[in-house]
């Protein structure tokens, strides 16, 4: 695993553990949209590392979350995704475990002359948000993608996320 994912977790599992609970606040209610960033760690090379998403509360229990990532490689690979997650969440509360599935179109340009390459990212997911403070959470996932395109790829992914809410 990289050491930036694994840094990353145990500074959120940190936070989790040193943030007072005074400070928390229940997940937000319906048509409360939100910004999040995060990163990514897959031992798939094609996938995108950093994201941006817009989540929107459309109920109690389900958040739409449309999302956009972009990478430019030192190699002059660029790519783009462009999809979005729904997640489901179990229980509301400070930590909100979810899951739910995720479509994005990745658009990969190769360096040079060469045409670009489009696949569609299947994803199935797993994880828990919390809470820390009005308008604001950490989350942590687990994903299972499918890249499909000239060949399937099966691969896992580790996702931190922050997020504000409006």
């Amino acid at each position: 695993m990289n050491r930036r994912l694994v840094t990353a977790l145990i500074a959120g599992l940190s936070l989790l553990l040193i943030t007072p609970s005074t400070f928390a606040q229940s997940t937000p209610s319906p048509t409360t949209v939100g910004i999040s960033a995060g990163l990514k760690d897959s031992p798939n090379t094609f996938t995108v590392p950093g994201t941006v998403s817009l989540p929107i509360w459309l109920t109690d229990q389900f958040v739409l979350a449309p999302e956009l990532g972009f990478i430019s490689r030192e190699n002059g690979q660029d790519a783009l995704s462009v999809g979005a997650d729904g997640r489901f969440f179990f229980r509301q509360g400070r930590v909100a475990p979810y899951a739910g599935p995720g479509l994005r179109i990745l658009n990969i340009e190769p360096p040079g002359p060469a045409d670009g390459d489009s696949d569609l990212v299947l994803s199935g997911f797993g994880g828990a948000e919390y809470f820390l403070a009005n308008g604001f959470s950490f989350s942590v996932e687990g994903r299972l993608e499918i890249l499909t395109g000239d060949n399937t790829v099966v691969t896992t992914a580790g996702v931190v996320r922050a997020t504000v809410y409006f």
